[in-house]
């Protein structure tokens, strides 16, 4: 069974909406590059059929196209100023993938101090144009999406990246496994 970790610190305690957000935006990013593989070149409907569920925080169910042994689950636990979330199940060569992208991110992120140079740092990334946005947009355009469409989708990628890359209050993150000492 696939599984990855991001341990995150923040300076304040998140609400529960917020980490609400950051779970949508990992569940975006997931099936946003699962959705760019060569596996689902086949199902043309795929993005269609995800834009029209929605990316609001209270959609819960999965987007339809993907494999019952690709779907993700997600578990968050939070105490205070420290929140673990699990990726469990989903595809491993994704996964692998996903935590690479997240961890050239976090490495972004550090680098700068304006959260808006580190979201312009992130997007910038070779990883996240050649692995992410590039692949998307090949992708959906493939399967016939208007622009607007493509819009739609690669501004919520960015709204996802902005939640590890541009967030003032996160002072750290941690991709792959929890340390011994997490909790």
């Amino acid at each position: 069974m696939a599984k990855m970790n991001i341990s995150l610190q923040h300076n304040t305690m998140l609400t529960t909406s917020k980490v609400e957000m950051i779970d949508k935006g990992i569940e975006q990013l997931y099936y946003s590059l699962l959705f760019s593989t060569p596996a689902y070149n086949t199902r043309r409907d795929k993005w269609t059929q995800w834009l029209k569920m929605g990316f609001e925080v209270a959609v819960r169910e999965q987007p339809r196209a993907s494999t019952a042994l690709d779907q993700l689950r997600i578990e968050t636990f939070s105490d205070g100023h420290k929140t673990v979330i699990s990726l469990v199940n989903g595809n491993d060569q994704v996964l692998k993938q996903y935590q690479q992208l997240l961890s050239e991110i976090e490495g972004a992120r550090k680098s700068k101090k304006d959260p808006t140079a580190s979201l312009e740092a992130a997007m910038s990334l070779t990883s996240v144009r050649d692995k992410l946005i590039k692949p998307m947009s090949d992708s959906m355009s493939r399967d016939g999406l208007q622009s607007e469409e493509v819009a739609d989708f690669l501004e919520h990628a960015q709204e996802a990246i902005s939640t590890f890359a541009s967030d003032a209050n996160l002072a750290s993150m941690e991709v792959g496994g929890v340390p011994a000492n997490a909790w």
